[in-house]
């Protein structure tokens, strides 16, 4: 998926949190931590941002 589509989307699947997202956002959320330059990606850090509001998923991942 493009980062384009996640202007219009909540989630991977649209509306609905699921393991894609979970799991992308694993991987996501270490290359945000990389101490690297990265391109502008303002689709992809609205959506982990989304993600980083997940209670669980700040207690299990984002807070790591």
């Amino acid at each position: 998926m493009p980062c384009g589509q996640l202007a219009t989307i909540a989630f991977l699947a649209d509306v609905e949190l699921t393991v894609g997202d979970i799991s992308l956002g694993n991987a996501i959320h270490r290359w945000f931590k990389f101490p690297i330059e990265r391109p502008n990606l303002p689709n992809l850090k609205a959506w982990y941002e989304r993600l980083c509001t997940r209670p669980q998923y700040q207690k299990h991942i984002a807070s790591l």
